[in-house]
Protein backbone atom coordinates (compact mmCIF):
# COMPACT_ATOMS: atom_id res chain seq x y z
CA UNK A 1 0.00 0.00 0.00
CA UNK A 2 1.47 3.20 -0.80
CA UNK A 3 1.90 6.35 1.62
CA UNK A 4 -0.54 8.85 1.27
CA UNK A 5 0.75 12.01 0.04
CA UNK A 6 1.35 14.78 2.65
CA UNK A 7 -0.15 18.64 2.69
CA UNK A 8 2.99 19.72 1.78
CA UNK A 9 3.25 17.60 -1.62
CA UNK A 10 -0.35 18.28 -2.31
CA UNK A 11 0.46 22.31 -1.90
CA UNK A 12 3.19 21.64 -4.59
CA UNK A 13 0.83 19.89 -7.20
CA UNK A 14 -1.91 22.24 -6.07
CA UNK A 15 0.86 25.29 -7.20
CA UNK A 16 2.00 23.24 -10.32
CA UNK A 17 -1.52 22.48 -11.25
CA UNK A 18 -2.52 25.97 -10.94
CA UNK A 19 0.69 28.39 -11.74
CA UNK A 20 0.87 29.22 -8.49
CA UNK A 21 -2.53 31.46 -9.12
CA UNK A 22 -5.77 32.25 -7.82
CA UNK A 23 -8.52 29.65 -9.99
CA UNK A 24 -10.84 32.84 -9.65
CA UNK A 25 -8.62 35.84 -10.23
CA UNK A 26 -5.72 34.74 -11.41
CA UNK A 27 -3.32 36.45 -8.95
CA UNK A 28 -0.27 34.90 -7.89
CA UNK A 29 0.36 33.99 -4.03
CA UNK A 30 -2.54 31.76 -3.13
CA UNK A 31 -3.36 29.76 0.01
CA UNK A 32 -4.60 25.90 -0.49
CA UNK A 33 -8.42 26.01 0.64
CA UNK A 34 -10.37 23.11 1.63
CA UNK A 35 -13.66 23.27 -0.25
CA UNK A 36 -15.58 20.86 2.56
CA UNK A 37 -13.76 23.55 5.19
CA UNK A 38 -12.55 20.27 6.72
CA UNK A 39 -8.80 20.86 7.62
CA UNK A 40 -8.31 17.29 8.07
CA UNK A 41 -9.82 16.28 4.82
CA UNK A 42 -6.34 16.51 2.44
CA UNK A 43 -7.44 14.86 -0.63
CA UNK A 44 -6.10 17.17 -3.95
CA UNK A 45 -9.92 16.86 -5.00
CA UNK A 46 -10.58 18.80 -2.00
CA UNK A 47 -8.03 21.31 -2.38
CA UNK A 48 -7.96 24.49 -4.34
CA UNK A 49 -5.70 27.64 -5.04
CA UNK A 50 -7.17 30.81 -3.47
CA UNK A 51 -5.71 34.41 -3.17
CA UNK A 52 -5.90 35.35 0.17
CA UNK A 53 -9.30 37.87 -0.65
CA UNK A 54 -10.98 35.01 -2.16
CA UNK A 55 -10.16 32.42 0.47
CA UNK A 56 -11.95 35.03 2.89
CA UNK A 57 -14.65 35.31 0.09
CA UNK A 58 -15.18 31.46 0.31
CA UNK A 59 -15.41 31.18 3.71
CA UNK A 60 -18.03 34.06 4.06
CA UNK A 61 -21.68 33.50 4.19
CA UNK A 62 -22.40 37.49 2.78
CA UNK A 63 -24.35 37.69 -0.45
CA UNK A 64 -22.84 40.96 -1.21
CA UNK A 65 -20.08 39.23 -3.46
CA UNK A 66 -19.10 36.23 -5.74
CA UNK A 67 -20.81 33.47 -3.89
CA UNK A 68 -18.21 30.74 -4.27
CA UNK A 69 -19.95 27.48 -2.86
CA UNK A 70 -17.55 24.42 -2.65
CA UNK A 71 -19.80 23.16 -5.81
CA UNK A 72 -18.71 26.76 -7.71
CA UNK A 73 -15.31 26.84 -6.26
CA UNK A 74 -14.53 23.33 -7.56
CA UNK A 75 -16.07 24.00 -10.99
CA UNK A 76 -14.04 27.37 -11.49
CA UNK A 77 -11.02 25.47 -10.03
CA UNK A 78 -11.23 22.35 -12.71
CA UNK A 79 -11.56 25.10 -15.78
CA UNK A 80 -8.21 26.92 -14.51
CA UNK A 81 -6.47 23.91 -14.36
CA UNK A 82 -7.55 22.86 -17.76
CA UNK A 83 -6.85 26.45 -19.26
CA UNK A 84 -2.53 25.90 -17.05
CA UNK A 85 -2.55 22.69 -18.77
CA UNK A 86 -3.36 23.74 -22.20
CA UNK A 87 -1.28 26.98 -22.27
CA UNK A 88 1.85 24.43 -21.04
CA UNK A 89 0.81 22.09 -23.28
CA UNK A 90 1.18 24.77 -26.09
CA UNK A 91 4.56 26.26 -24.44
CA UNK A 92 6.23 23.00 -24.83
CA UNK A 93 4.69 22.15 -28.66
Amino acid sequence: MEDEPTLDELKIELMEKSSNSCCVCQIPFIHCHHIDKNRNNNTFDNLVPLCPNHHALAHSNSNMYLNLTPERVKEIRDIWYEYVKKRKDNFIS
